[in-house]
């Protein structure tokens, strides 16, 4: 049976590839671990898919990024920074 990596906030759950929506519907992000680039991403508490996230945990990330002015922006403002801010730094 093939498994996969969810993540929400700070807990990490190895689960069966057929939970995929069930964990995805209680908030939890699918962490794609194959590549080392991914891998670095999830050691720095960001998830890689970060579309599925909702408001509260992006401002947690942006805050985390040390983004300034994350507080007042909207979901996709946050997710436009953000991902700058990832891209920024690799």
């Amino acid at each position: 049976m093939e498994q996969v990596k969810v993540k929400l906030r700070n807990v990490e759950r190895v689960i069966a590839k057929g939970d995929i929506e069930m964990y995805k519907n209680k908030g939890y992000a699918l962490i794609d671990t194959k590549t080392d680039n991914n891998a670095k991403k999830a050691d720095k508490g960001t998830p890689k898919v970060l579309d599925e996230l909702h408001v509260p945990e992006l401002k947690e990330i942006a805050k985390k990024l040390e983004i300034q002015g994350y507080s007042n922006l909207n979901r996709d403002e946050l997710l436009a920074v953000i991902k700058a801010k990832q891209t920024e730094n690799e």
